[in-house]
């Protein structure tokens, strides 16, 4: 998220990877899309409809990152033998807005889903140094 921190070259490569991890988890996750999608105009509980405004949210918002971090790309569009002008046009200033949207959307969704994550803190991370070894009983 910060190109000054990283450089220009790792934060738009991070960047191309991030959205390829995007799309997998998509598929990985497509029944789940089409059932609630089917589901929505049905009787559901506000946390469901919740999770799923904020996932709308949060792949429109990163598709607009991305979009827009490509108009203005200084490594991999050149790289691909590409080029853009990333002085003309919105993008700089759509790409700045929609990032910081993104941290906001991001904290919203780990907040909903903090029991859950903190379940599986427990379970698989901190389980695994506090368990007794094997053998050792």
């Amino acid at each position: 998220m910060q190109p000054h921190g990283t450089g220009i070259p790792v934060h738009e490569w991070g960047s191309a990877l991030l959205a390829v991890a995007i799309v997998a988890h998509l598929v990985l996750h497509w029944e789940w899309i089409v059932g609630i999608s089917r589901k929505l105009m049905g009787p559901l509980p506000l946390e469901t409809r919740l999770n799923c405004l904020l996932n709308v949210a949060f792949f429109v918002d990163m598709t607009l990152i991305i979009f827009s971090g490509l108009m203005i790309s200084r490594a991999v569009l050149p790289a691909l033998g590409l080029s853009v002008d990333e002085h003309a046009g919105p993008w700089r200033r759509l790409h700045g807005v929609s990032a910081d949207a993104g941290v906001v959307i991001l904290a919203l969704h780990v907040a909903m889903h903090r029991r859950w994550i903190v379940g599986a803190l427990r379970r698989y991370v901190w389980g695994r140094f506090t368990r007794p070894a094997k053998g050792t009983r």
